[in-house]
């Protein structure tokens, strides 16, 4: 537990002080301080430690994530915009801490050293997580071509099931899923850096450039699995090597996969 804060106060309480002297901001005016880790999650909070290390003000209101795996940064980061939209003028600060990989347990092996266990089922429930998020993001952010070609897609499998002779002189695409173009959606992806093979996996799957990808691949090349802080570096690569100002990041795709949830923002 102490070489956890001691780790958490090392990393964030340094970039909190460089941002707040970067931008001229005193902590006092801070509206917001939101943590996330993925599996640290101590009383008092992390949220909590910062205010008190800066000595914010009584109207600063703070939430801190944690135990919610990989997904926590992109939670973070839908619950900041929430907080936003709500106060426009406010002034929020945003931070995660890494503690782990992917997790799904945390136990002890035939050791007796506790450490966290990963099973097997790990993929197919993130799998079928994402997909859900994506049923549910695609008529939020998809042009109508988009939507009418799934929908179509959706009736066209429906009914091949219904009717078995009419599969049989289908076109054998038409009974496949069709996975929308979010190419149209978004201009960039920031994918969870839990290993080669998710990214390999989404840039197949979604038909994704090597551009795409390449902020995920150089943040696991440069950082390894960096848990639920991933999508942090991947939007500061995009924001140093590839000209997304800091107030566009609407236009990008953040999913993080955890154990039991996948996250899509």
């Amino acid at each position: 537990m102490e070489a956890a804060r001691f780790e958490f106060a090392a990393t964030c309480f340094s970039c909190v002080e460089e941002l707040l002297k970067k931008t001229g901001v005193k902590a006092s005016q801070v509206n917001f301080v939101i943590t996330n880790s993925s599996l640290f999650n101590p009383t008092p909070s992390l949220s909590t430690a910062i205010m008190n290390h800066f000595k914010m003000g009584g109207n600063t209101r703070n939430y801190s994530l944690g135990g919610m795996g990989c997904s926590a940064g992109v939670i973070a980061m839908t619950w900041r915009a929430r907080c936003w939209s709500c106060t426009p003028t406010a002034t929020r600060w945003s931070s995660a801490t890494r503690t782990s990989p992917t997790p799904s347990t945390q136990t002890e092996d035939e050791d007796k050293i506790v450490g966290v266990r990963l099973t097997k089922d790990i993929v197919g429930v993130g799998t079928r997580a994402l997909q859900g998020n994506m049923t549910k993001l695609g008529p939020k952010v998809l042009p109508i071509s988009e939507q009418l070609l799934f929908a179509g897609n959706m009736v066209t499998r429906q009914l091949s099931r219904s009717v078995p002779p009419l599969k049989s002189i289908m076109p054998a695409a038409w009974t496949k899923p069709y996975v929308p173009d979010f190419k149209k959606a978004f201009d960039y992806y920031c994918i969870h850096t839990g290993g080669r093979g998710i990214i390999d996996g989404l840039e197949k799957e979604l038909k994704l450039s090597r551009t795409q990808v390449e902020p995920s691949r150089a943040s696991l090349y440069r950082f390894g699995n960096t848990s639920s802080t991933s999508v942090w570096y991947e939007l500061a690569y995009i924001e140093t090597f590839q000209g997304l100002a800091p107030a566009s990041v609407c236009g990008s795709w953040r999913l993080a996969a955890a154990s039991s949830s996948t996250a899509a923002s």
